[in-house]
């Protein structure tokens, strides 16, 4: 019988490699670092040296989040990040879901944050870069035990990641040590939530053939969820506030104009306790910005500074299209609701940020 020899480190240190190849490369494909200029940045993270820091950049679904995370990609020539690494923009501009392996901006933090796109360079170590999340209770046509949060689970569902290995997508925790800075996005509430019917109107074809994409089509879905039996069986079992119930139910869309309000009591509370009754060992800096203002100058000077990148005069003639304009979906009477109940359940810093569309202040 031939006697095989014993296989010396050498040989063990290629096989070894050669496995961490495989296991890396996305879809089988021998490429470990699958986007440009990201090599060098990678190996050093690999080696412990500086990591890329996250920008957090929360915000209610439709607020504008994905606008704002391309106008700094364009800008800035450097991708973004997201909690949702099951997505992922390829180079092509084609957003697939569970077709890459998810991509971590720091290659020893396996829970992400995720690479946003393959179409611009990787963040590089001792940058900054956005990393989008919409943290809990924001999903739509569902009951309220689903989405009532409290102000808890809000906070640690703002650092769910979902990652995706090549077989299937797992939930995992943020590693907040790569937390350094917080933007909170916000606009105007009638935008937003007319932008979540158009949303959903893209998402599920089939809503298509009951609703049309306008006023009408809106007041049609708004009218379905707030006369549904189901939910205000459920409903009336969760709101028993006969003060908040009586305004809700003057309101159209009542459950969206709730998820609305509810982010932002909970997203302006939460942080301000970070540092302090929250995760005492973190100091995170700050900011508010409005959707709407990114059509300035201003806002876009704002942003660099915030997340450390010059404002070159190339990122100066970068247009950003502010989506705004959908308030006429609501009659005059239906926004008065949605303001007096709006003035009822938020709290003194959801009101300042909300003041210049709904015209009320902190003191009402």
């Amino acid at each position: 019988m031939r006697e095989f020899s014993r296989p010396n480190n050498f040989s063990l240190g290629i096989l070894a490699l050669l496995g961490l190849i495989l296991y890396l490369s996305p879809n089988n494909e021998y490429e470990i670092f699958p986007y440009r200029s990201s090599r060098r940045a990678a190996l050093r993270n690999l080696k412990g040296d500086d990591r890329v820091l996250a920008v957090m950049l929360f915000s209610f679904p439709m607020t504008g989040a994905n606008q704002v995370m391309e106008y700094f990609q364009e800008v800035t020539g450097v991708s973004g990040a997201s909690v949702f690494g099951n997505f992922l923009r390829l180079r092509d501009g084609r957003l697939v879901r569970e077709a890459r392996k998810s991509i971590p901006i720091n290659w020893e933090k396996a829970s992400g944050p995720f690479l946003y796109t393959l179409q611009y360079d990787a963040p590089q170590p001792g940058q900054k870069t956005l990393v989008r999340s919409h943290c809990g209770g924001t999903c739509t046509s569902c009951l309220p035990r689903s989405y009532i949060v409290g102000r808890g689970i809000f906070y640690a569902n703002c650092f769910n990641s979902f990652r995706y290995d090549g077989r299937s997508t797992t939930v995992r925790t943020l590693d907040k040590s790569q937390w350094e800075k917080s933007i909170h996005l916000i606009r105007n509430p009638f935008d937003t939530i007319a932008m979540r019917f158009l949303n959903e109107l893209e998402r599920n074809p089939k809503l298509a053939d009951t609703y049309s994409a306008d006023r009408e089509g809106f007041q049609l879905w708004c009218e379905h969820q707030d006369t549904d039996a189901r939910q205000t069986d459920r409903e009336s079992r969760w709101f028993t506030d006969p003060d908040e119930w009586g305004l809700m139910t003057k309101m159209i869309c009542r459950a969206e104009t709730y998820k609305f309000i509810q982010f932002y009591n909970n997203l302006f509370y939460t942080m301000n306790q970070v540092g302090k009754g929250i995760d005492k060992n973190l100091k995170i800096e700050k900011a508010l910005f409005h959707y709407e203002d990114f059509g300035s100058p201003e806002a876009l000077t704002r942003l660099m500074d915030f997340t450390g990148y010059p404002v070159t005069r190339e990122a100066k003639k970068i247009p950003f299209d502010v989506n705004v304009g959908l308030s006429h979906y609501f009659s005059e009477t239906q926004q008065e609701a949605m303001k007096n109940y709006i003035n009822y359940k938020a709290t003194v810093p959801t009101k300042i940020a909300l003041a210049r569309y709904l015209e009320i202040g902190p003191s009402m």
